[in-house]
């Protein structure tokens, strides 16, 4: 079939808009892209028809659960065959026997939507992308903004996809990657391009960014808190039983998500709030009722809306105001996506500006933070008076393989920000992926599974390997494969860990430029938000500002 023809079957539409069908040939091609298109524009007809058309599996990396689900139901009405691996599948257990069930047969998923979270620690998943890699024709990363470290949106384990690149594809046949996104400043740009081998050639931008039915409004500045919920009843009751996203962007505070939300509850409004700390079923929950129109009002984080398709989304408020231009812009796209007229309101007093300031300034990681990370979580030690001594004197300790779990990462991601320093410096070597301990399998017909058993009271999966005088490579690809045979079986949920060594000294002149290089990068946030300040402040047109800060034409 036509990309056309793909086009008109599965998703009803007659012809493609703007560039995407560029944007398809291109990958088709089997080029590496970067594409620019509006919120709402389109962005994942791309992906979905240029998978279809290579007859493969895609690989979508995406930020969100809400935004996995909601593609994964869109594509499953279609007959696509379609999996989202994520804990919306219940426990690890549950989501590996699934997992495998979808690998088993002949009829592969066509589409596997993953977070970068997965990708980074999900050693099964790995193995099984690596075992069939010739069957993967296309990798997606959705909101690819997120990659890179001088945004407020900065996910950690984006930075390790072209790690997961080489390691399950070599220097080889490599499926080409595309990156999506609404808007990007020139370092994110230079950034995402580097890490994933985009060329200048292969960056495709829609000259339609900017969408037209997008209204956009700075009320005037007030001197308080009480002045700036006066302006917000205001803008509810105008816009009274209608769809709106209040970003408050932060979780505490009496103008955080919980406390706004139950304040405007009071007020007889229709409201609930969405933010980080809430369980994943709770926040799916919220988000159907938000689509369906059960609740109209959300209070929410950045997170909230990343990539949703939610078309009668009418406005967007900026209560806390955000971090650049080009927050702000994605974030007032998520309304009007069905091209109706939408709004966009940004309140604040002089207040905020300290407040956003602030916030970005106490992101910046202290030395002795780094340092702390380093021997406490990175390469703990029961004696740390010797801890940074040894490592260059105690070849036993530098061969050490350390793991890494999701549990010790904590929300601001800060240890998974130092971990890739370190990486990329050489202090940490990557050992690949897998699971902490084999006391969750049982022996389904394996005789080397009681050889594995034997090696380790506590079935530590390390000492597994050191006492079989394994890599922890081979180790974990044994157990992997055992699973996968039915020659195992889980019993209880695994934990999945990143395998690593120290074989470096970390210095204390690596740890300032650690420093060094997360101070500038915190320079650049500042700057940006001294721009979003100018844009408040300018009584230019709002659109034009913007066009011309993105380099866009209207």
């Amino acid at each position: 079939m036509t990309n056309s023809e793909v086009l008109q079957k599965y998703f009803g539409f007659n012809t493609f808009k703007d560039i995407q069908e560029d944007v398809i040939n291109n990958l088709l091609l089997g080029q590496n892209t970067l594409c620019l298109m509006p919120t709402g524009g389109g962005k994942s007809i791309i992906y979905q028809v240029a998978g279809l058309q290579t007859g493969k599996i895609t690989i979508v990396i995406s930020p969100l659960l809400a935004l996995m689900k909601q593609q994964n139901k869109r594509l499953a009405e279609q007959g696509i065959n379609v999996m989202s691996y994520n804990s919306s599948l219940g426990d690890l257990k549950t989501q590996f026997n699934k997992l495998k069930k979808a690998f088993s047969g002949n009829d592969f998923p066509q589409f596997i939507f993953v977070s970068p979270e997965k990708i980074i620690s999900d050693g099964y998943l790995e193995y099984l992308i690596k075992k069939y890699h010739s069957k993967i024709g296309l990798i997606v990363v959705d909101e690819a903004h997120c990659i890179s470290q001088w945004g407020h949106t900065f996910r950690p384990a984006y930075k390790t996809l072209p790690l997961f690149i080489e390691n399950v594809f070599g220097a080889y046949n490599i499926p080409p990657v595309l990156c999506l996104t609404a808007t990007l400043n020139p370092l994110d740009k230079v950034e995402i391009c580097g890490d994933l081998n985009i060329s200048q050639e292969n960056i495709f931008v829609s000259n339609t960014l900017l969408r037209s039915n997008l209204h956009l409004s700075i009320l005037e500045q007030v001197d308080n808190n009480e002045q700036k919920k006066a302006q917000l009843v205001e803008i509810l009751n105008k816009h009274k039983d209608e769809k709106v996203i209040v970003y408050t962007h932060i979780k505490t505070r009496d103008y955080g998500t919980r406390e706004m939300s139950e304040a405007f509850s009071s007020l007889g409004f229709n409201c609930h709030y969405f933010d980080a700390d809430m369980q994943d079923n709770d926040k799916l929950s919220i988000l159907e009722k938000f689509e369906n129109g059960h609740i109209k009002i959300i209070f929410a984080t950045s997170a909230f809306g990343m990539g949703i398709d939610i078309p009668d989304i009418r406005v967007v408020v900026h209560y806390l105001i955000p971090e650049s231009i080009e927050q702000y812009y994605q974030e007032v796209g998520r309304a009007g996506r069905d091209g109706k007229a939408a709004y966009g309101y940004l309140l604040y007093s002089q207040t905020n500006f300290k407040i956003r300031r602030d916030l970005i300034k106490k992101s910046l990681l202290k030395e002795n933070r780094i340092l702390d990370i380093f021997e406490t979580t990175i390469k703990p030690t029961s004696n740390t008076s010797t801890k940074r001594k040894t490592l260059n004197q105690d070849t036993s300790v530098a061969d050490k393989i350390y793991s890494l779990s999701k549990m010790d990462i904590k929300e601001d991601n800060s240890e998974m920000i130092v971990f890739l320093f370190l990486l990329q410096y050489g202090v940490v070597k990557l050992h690949g992926k897998g699971v902490q301990f084999f006391d969750c399998f049982e022996n389904n017909g394996s005789g080397l599974f009681n050889i594995m058993k034997e090696a380790s009271i506590n079935g530590m999966v390390t000492r597994i390997s050191k006492k079989l005088n394994k890599s922890i490579e081979q180790t974990n690809y044994d157990i992997f494969t055992m699973y996968n045979q039915d020659e195992i079986k889980l019993t209880k949920a695994p934990v999945n860990v990143m395998n690593y060594s120290v074989p470096e000294l970390l210095s204390d002149d690596l740890v300032e430029e650690i420093h060094s290089i997360l101070k500038s990068r915190v320079e650049g946030r500042l700057e940006n938000f001294e721009k979003l300040v100018s844009f408040i402040s300018s009584e230019s047109d709002l659109v034009e500002i913007i066009a011309q800060h993105l380099g866009v034409t209207e």
